[in-house]
C-alpha cells in the first residue's frame, strides 16, 4: 500500500498554516513602558512635631518590688525544719 500522503495540494507544505495571533500589548501609547504608573503611597510618621523620636513615650512600668525593707533579700526568710533524728546515742 502506496501513502498518498503529502501528495494533495491540501497537504503541500506551508498550505493552510494560519498565522499565530500577535499580540498588540505595549502597541498602544496606554501601554508604554512608565505610562499610567502612580507613585508609592508616602509615609508622614516622623515629619510632624508630635511624631518625633522620643515624644509621646511613655515610660515602661517600673517595679518597685525589693526596694522596701521587707522584701530585702533574706527579710522575711523562715527557715528550715532541722531534724534531730540520729542525734541521740539511744536510735
Amino acid at each position: 500500500m502506496t501513502s498518498t500522503f503529502d501528495t494533495s495540494p491540501r497537504y503541500r507544505a506551508g498550505t493552510n498554516i494560519e498565522p499565530a495571533l500577535t499580540s498588540t500589548f505595549d502597541a498602544s501609547p496606554e501601554y508604554r513602558a512608565g505610562t499610567n504608573i502612580e507613585p508609592a503611597l508616602k509615609s508622614t510618621l516622623g515629619t510632624g512635631p508630635d511624631n518625633r523620636a522620643g515624644a509621646n513615650v511613655e515610660p515602661a512600668l517600673t517595679s518597685t518590688f525589693g526596694t522596701s525593707p521587707e522584701y530585702r533579700a533574706g527579710a522575711n526568710v523562715v527557715p528550715t525544719l532541722t531534724s534531730a533524728f540520729d542525734t541521740k546515742t539511744e536510735y
